[in-house]
């Protein structure tokens, strides 16, 4: 049944789930004919499973989204960061978006457009940190004390956790900085020649 479970979660590829290991309720059907029969470190190593393939499914479902626009109905501040601003897509996936284009909305004629990206990474910097440090010591723990099957899994995740942090905290504000200045001319350019064959 639980390799039926695994299969089934990678056929359907849910992007999100509410994950327990199953314990006997008082007064319920499955209490009177459904005998607990399976010891309590078998339930914990099986829903360490069905929780690593959940974070893959989900962290798929999620890449397939990068380079996607979604309209975001904003909540407010993000409880983590009220430099950052929360909200949910009507796939009902929560969304924290840095304050780049709010800073680029709010910035003065005078503040060059490097000092805008600084500014809104420095906002951010911490939570990024955080959360990926948080991330990070919880696959972690998951690869000290898991089972090899869970190891085999919680290694390139650290992996990827660590070169995401990197990418967030130190390429990212460049790239965006190098596209929308570069890219942007370049566009700007091409769409000044083709006005002037125009006319």
């Amino acid at each position: 049944d639980h390799q039926l479970t695994l299969s089934l979660m990678r056929e359907v590829g849910y992007e999100f789930a509410y994950m327990f290991k199953y314990s006997e309720r008082p007064g319920i059907v499955a209490e009177k004919h459904l005998p607990d029969d399976v010891p309590d470190e078998v339930k914990s190593r099986r829903l360490q499973e069905i929780i690593a393939l959940q974070n893959e499914l989900g962290h798929a479902s999620n890449l397939r989204d990068v380079g996607r626009e979604f309209e975001v109905l904003v909540e407010g501040e993000s409880k983590r960061d009220r430099n950052q601003l929360s909200g949910r897509t009507s796939q009902n996936k929560v969304v924290v978006f840095d304050r780049i284009r709010e800073n680029l909305r709010q910035s003065g004629s005078g503040e060059r457009l490097e000092e805008v990206v600084d500014r809104s990474i420095a906002q951010t910097l911490s939570r990024s940190i955080f959360t990926s440090l948080t991330t990070f010591i919880t696959i972690a723990a998951l690869f000290v004390l898991g089972v090899p099957s869970i190891r085999e899994f919680a290694l390139p995740l650290m992996v990827g956790i660590v070169c995401g942090a990197y990418s967030s905290v130190c390429l990212a504000g460049a790239m965006w900085y190098i596209l929308r200045t570069k890219v942007g001319k370049k566009e700007s350019a091409k769409g000044a020649k083709a006005a002037k064959a125009a006319k």
